[in-house]
């Protein structure tokens, strides 16, 4: 470290990404209920250090403001959320639309991860830049201790788990270009409890 530690190249295409080794990326694979992403915390130090921690999130969030309402992101995001809240949280079909609605949201932000680490140029077939992984890790962790969502799913077990998968479908949904069948993308998705 120190001495040695080299700054991280945020050159390419958008500027979201740091450039990194293709060994530092993890493989794409379909989500899984049981799954537990692990952040790269060596490259958060490294980018807080840069003052670029979060940077690559705010660029999806932005980019998440121009896509929400284009037809062909509804269409997608529709695709999946019916089935993702009849698996895993099937009270909020019984709560409230907005609830529905916000799991609806965490699709398409993972839609808007794809499309910025795509315009980054960084993106490598069948693999997750690490700065991805930390932002979806991020967005979990946010869930998790934020107040009003909780209130919102607060009779649904595990909400900050649907939120994170949403997420993760959103991500790989884009990633694909929507060619997922909603049967192969719930392979490996079922309720916690």
């Amino acid at each position: 470290m120190g001495f040695f530690d080299k700054k991280l190249d945020y050159s390419s295409g958008n500027g979201a990404l740091p450039w990194l080794n293709e060994s530092e990326y993890s493989n794409l694979r379909l989500p899984s209920s049981t799954e537990v992403i692990v952040p790269n915390f060596k490259l958060v130090e490294r980018e807080k250090k840069q003052d670029k921690f979060g940077h690559f999130q705010s660029l999806a969030l932005e980019n998440y403001k121009v896509i929400e309402e284009k037809p062909e992101v509804i269409k997608l995001t529709e695709k999946y959320l019916s089935t993702l809240v009849r698996l895993m949280a099937p009270k909020v079909l019984d709560i409230k639309l907005d609830a529905f609605q916000t799991i609806g949201r965490y699709l398409t932000v993972g839609m808007s991860f794809a499309n910025v680490e795509m315009e980054s140029t960084l993106q490598i077939e069948e693999k997750v830049h690490p700065s991805v992984s930390n932002a979806i890790f991020s967005l979990w962790m946010d869930a998790s201790s934020d107040n009003e969502i909780r209130d919102m799913f607060k009779d649904v077990e595990n909400y900050d788990h649907v939120l994170q998968l949403a997420v993760k479908i959103g991500y790989l949904a884009q990633r694909y270009e929507g060619k997922v069948s909603v049967q192969e993308m719930f392979t490996n998705i079922r309720p916690l409890s």
